[in-house]
């Protein structure tokens, strides 16, 4: 059958930890990227992915292909103390989401 529905309900990463810690050592780089990679970067290279296939439907009635909804978190836009990755991807992923929508509206997406 077609892919007419798409969600992205991805979350996790590495420990978070506060930007500077008790001790005075950063907050360790590698950990934040790897999240946003398995946040952000993932949700993106899913929607771009499953779009592609989508776009090839037949549209329905209504000249609709497919639908993606993205889910994120409260902390996207409240992250607490310790979550500055956690919040970050959230966050992105909170932005991506309308842009992305009207980009693939042209498409019935």
């Amino acid at each position: 059958g077609a892919l007419s529905l798409l969600a992205n309900v991805g979350g996790g990463g590495v420990p978070g930890g506060r930007t500077v810690g008790r001790d005075g050592t950063p907050h360790v780089k590698e950990g934040f990227v790897t999240t946003l990679e398995m946040n952000v970067v993932a949700t993106f290279n899913v929607c771009r992915l499953g779009a592609v296939v989508m776009a090839q439907n037949e549209p329905d009635g209504e000249g609709e292909r497919g639908v993606i909804v993205n889910t994120a978190s409260i902390a996207g836009l409240e992250g607490q103390t310790g979550q500055v990755g956690y919040a970050t991807v959230k966050a992105a992923i909170l932005g991506m989401t309308l842009p992305l929508a009207r980009d693939l509206s042209a498409v019935g997406i």
